[in-house]
């Protein structure tokens, strides 16, 4: 494994390039253009584009050691993971709820998802290159899965998501002057309290709590890919399963031209926090009613001599059949 991990700051620096190669012939609405070019992209988001790279990264070479798949599987289960997780669920929300901003529109948050989906899959590809997997185990795993225990908690952990959800954004993010003035279109609106507060975002948005149960349900099924990569193996799932999640929060790292740093740092800390307690209770969760367990080696029947082997002493050859046997000396 520390082979892999030793590969991963050049894999980093290449997918910052991919991407923001890739970027310079994406085409956007005229506004959010006008955005960037007016924009200086400072020198710390190109190494926060190295660090998202550099995450990203860890989880590939970790997934490479560790997963059961390899070749074409391998790259197929993580495509998966990577472009669901990293790429289109940390902007489902302005997909779905429409224009995010008056700069931005939602066919530029497709081109963005566009960018980063191109930049990722060159990095699985060539962390498949580059990474060494180690040999495939070949013994047989057998999935031991509680159905009723399993439907149960894929139902209720929609629930737990919009609990944190609605309990970071008001503890950690509303708390911020800067996310109020931002959210409310420089109103100023004060903290009521969190009762109030929820209920007036409840008002001024009543679709936030159905993307929210939304997002959770998404969140916990792209989890059960990397379970079956993973048999037997709790505590890498539990590591690699957070990991993947806090992509979403990571992803606001990266500076740009429409949500001041004092925004973007909140949210940060706000879907760290979030995605890293749903991560681990998810992780948990599934590994309870979903169990691969790796069974040993069949074991080969003693009842048949090897091939070759010559008789012990005080043993007889087998008579050909159809032999005669002499019949015993008479004294």
């Amino acid at each position: 494994m520390g082979a892999n991990l030793a590969k991963t700051p050049l894999t980093a620096v290449l997918y910052a390039a991919m991407f923001t190669f890739v970027a310079r012939f994406v085409s956007f609405s005229g506004t959010f253009t006008e955005a960037q070019a007016a924009y200086a992209m400072p020198v710390t988001g190109y190494i926060m584009l190295i660090v998202y790279g550099l995450w990203l990264s860890v989880i590939m070479a970790l997934c490479v050691t560790h997963a059961k798949g390899r070749g074409v599987m391998l790259l197929l289960n993580e495509a998966v993971l990577f472009l669901s997780l990293g790429c289109i669920l940390p902007v489902l929300e302005q997909i779905l709820r429409g224009q995010p901003t008056l700069v931005m529109t939602t066919a530029d948050t497709w081109m963005q998802v566009v960018i980063s989906a191109v930049a990722t899959l060159i990095l699985l590809i060539l962390g498949l290159l580059v990474m060494k997997a180690p040999e495939p185990d070949p013994r047989p795993v057998k999935y031991n899965i509680r159905v009723p225990h399993l439907i149960v908690k894929v139902i209720v952990s929609p629930l737990v998501f919009c609990i944190l959800y609605f309990l970071t954004w008001y503890f950690l993010a509303w708390q911020v002057e800067a996310v109020r003035l931002y959210f409310t279109n420089n109103a100023g609106a004060t903290d009521g309290g969190f009762i109030a507060e929820i209920i007036n975002m409840l008002l001024r948005d009543a679709g936030m709590a159905g993307f929210s149960l939304i997002q959770g349900l998404l969140l916990v099924l792209c989890s059960f890919p990397l379970l079956f990569q993973l048999p037997g193996k709790r505590v890498m799932f539990l590591i690699l399963n957070t990991m993947l999640y806090l992509c979403g929060a990571l992803y606001w790292l990266i500076p740009g031209p429409v949500v001041p740093d004092a925004v973007r740092f909140a949210q940060l800390l706000r879907y760290g926090v979030l995605l890293l307690l749903y991560g681990v209770f998810t992780g948990f969760m599934l590994h309870t009613s979903l169990r691969a367990e790796v069974l040993p080696e069949p074991k080969e029947s003693a009842a048949k001599p090897a091939t070759g082997t010559k008789p012990t002493a005080g043993t007889k050859p087998a008579a050909a059949p159809g032999a005669k046997t002499s019949a015993p000396a008479r004294r």
